[in-house]
This record gives C-alpha cells, structure tokens and sequence, in this order.
C-alpha cells in the first residue's frame, strides 16, 4: 500500500458524508438481509470508480444479463463501460454438495486463493464481490482468518480497494464467522431491511 492515505468518494452520499470515502487500498464489508440493496450499493461504488476511469473487478453469482438489468433498474448503463473495458464481470459458483466433502474448509481455501490469480490477470483499481457468504462457511475459524488476511494483504499491497458484500448473520455460527471477518477490515457497513440503505444510527466504524 502507499505510504500516503488516499481518500476517494464511494458513490453513496452517507458514507461519504460520514467517513470521507474509502481509503484506497482498503477493505470494506458490507452486511445486510436479502433486499436491503446490497448489490445497489455494490453497484453504485463500482460506477463510482468506472466514472472515474478506473477499472473495477466485480464478482458476482448474478448471471450477466441479470446484474444488467438490475443496474438499469437505477440507472446505470453497465454495458457501456463494460464495453470500454472498465468493468468486468466475473460470475462465481459456490461448490455444489461442499457440505459433503471430506474435507469442505480445504474447498473454501482454494476458492478465495484463486481470487488472487483473477486479480492478477485482471490487475484492477477495486474489486467488489457480490457476495461472499457462501465462500466463507468455514468450520475453522483460524483457517478461515489466515486464509482471508493472506487474501486482503495480497490485495491491500497492490493498493486495491475492496467491496465485500456478505449476507447478514443469522445463526451463531454465522455471526462468528463474520465477526472474525469484521476485525480484518478497514471498516463496515451495515443496511437494514426497511429501508434499504445504511443504518443512520450505526453506518458503520473505520478502525
């Protein structure tokens, strides 16, 4: 990362009210229910950065027609920086049946180790990725924060920021694995439900 801290807008006026923007070469979860507009706001960060004529990596498990749809629906012509090569998509699938493997930590670790080869071909200025949740189940909580810091530090070092969506726990196991990924991150953002953007009383914290 660079020696001096550069702050740059996020695309979503509370965020960037609250705490400046993002740190560029940061990472930032964002934590929320099923339609609470995550992927909006994923969205609005990744036209942020194309806007600016830099290059976002956006992981997704939407298929491309769909995220273009979703992104017309608020006005946003992704075709059209796709096509300047500003914003690519990559689609992922979680492993089918992975609960049923010998070994279903070891299927995790290789999947968000391949997150570092996809960005080195890609070599990009953000990375978001929509969503995180099914790649992060793992049952060794000390597996699973080696395996993410030695991902964010790859990640970090390239002065890359990163958008983490992750769906909002709701089992003590899950809120564990969260919580051990919230202590890694440069800050989060959490969004509620009813009204589909972030929580005015908690928008989040930057550590």
């Amino acid at each position: 990362m660079k020696n001096k801290l550069q702050v740059f807008p996020s695309g979503n006026p509370l965020v960037d009210l609250t705490w400046g923007g993002f740190y560029r070469g940061g990472t930032y979860l964002l934590l929320g229910p099923k339609k609470s507009g995550r992927t909006i706001f994923a969205l609005q960060y990744a036209m942020q950065t194309v806007s600016a004529r830099e290059t976002c990596l956006y992981f997704s498990s939407f298929r491309p027609k769909d995220l273009l749809i979703n992104a017309a629906a608020v006005n946003i012509d992704l075709q059209h920086f796709i096509m300047q090569n500003l914003f690519t998509l990559v689609r992922v699938t979680p492993a089918k049946n992975i609960e049923y493997a010998k070994d279903p930590d070891s299927y995790m670790v290789e999947y968000l180790r391949d997150l570092i080869s996809v960005i080195d071909q890609y070599n990009p200025n953000t990375i978001v990725f929509d969503e995180l949740t099914p790649f992060i189940g793992f049952k060794d909580l000390g597996l699973l924060k080696d395996t993410f810091l030695e991902t964010l530090d790859y990640i970090e070092e390239k002065g890359i920021t990163s958008l983490f969506v992750i769906s909002e726990p709701i089992t003590p196991a899950a809120n564990k694995i969260v919580s051990s990924l919230l202590n890694l991150s440069t800050g989060y953002i959490t969004l509620e439900k009813e009204e589909g953007f972030i929580n005015k009383r908690n928008p989040g914290t930057i550590k």
